[in-house]
């Protein structure tokens, strides 16, 4: 028995015993007419009974609450345990990556990962975008392509697999800057100044490219 209960059980008791002996003081009283109250002790026992509810529902609530982190953690484990498919080697969260070895315009790198069945990656938040930038530094190849253009509309980047809007940048100082008035795709530049961090740059360069798949 746990000791919440063992302390109801003995509050139980201890009132039991002194309504009977009050009780039993009062038949012998009754006589001259001086009948003594009793002892409300089942006040403390109905006291007892609610703290044991409160104690029991936030008992509930944390294991409740396990259950929810356990179960998270477990989705998470999972999908960090799930194979990626062929051709695609590195994997953060729910998507896959290929870095490609060849260098292709932007046009032609969105052409190749939609064969390759992905699309030009789209980074949509910190840990993501460190995923890959870790890999483009340890790769040393000057700039990758990601799947973000403002071809269509100046200054506003989108991704260009379902023209959503951007919500997460990381912009090199200064950028972007459409120099040249003709730079309209998204491509992470390893090299100092831009330092693994994002820049526009014209859509006919050739850059190696990075495609995802989830």
């Amino acid at each position: 028995m746990t000791r919440p209960l063992v302390l109801v059980a003995l509050l139980l008791v201890g009132c039991l015993l002194v309504t009977s002996a009050q009780r039993k003081k009062g038949k012998s009283s009754s006589g001259s007419g001086s009948a003594e109250s009793p002892v409300p002790c089942c006040v403390a026992l109905e006291a007892a009974v609610a703290a044991l509810d409160n104690r029991t529902s936030d008992l509930e609530a944390c294991v409740a609450d396990v259950k929810t982190d356990f179960g998270d953690r477990l989705a998470a484990l999972e999908m960090f345990a799930m194979p990626c498919p062929d051709g695609y080697p590195l994997r953060y969260g729910d998507s896959c990556y290929y870095i490609s070895a060849d260098k292709l315009n932007f046009a032609n790198a969105k052409q190749a990962c939609v064969l390759k069945g992905g699309k030009l990656a789209e980074v949509e938040c910190e840990g993501e975008n460190e995923f890959l930038k870790q890999f483009a530094r340890l790769d040393g190849t000057t700039a990758y392509y990601l799947g973000g253009s403002d071809e269509d509309d100046e200054g506003t980047f989108v991704w260009v697999s379902d023209n959503r809007a951007i919500t997460f940048f990381d912009w090199s100082p200064r950028q972007p800057d459409n120099n040249g008035n003709n730079e309209d795709c998204l491509e992470i530049r390893v090299v100092s100044p831009f330092n693994s961090q994002w820049n526009d740059i014209p859509c006919f360069i050739k850059n190696r490219y990075i495609c995802e798949i989830r």
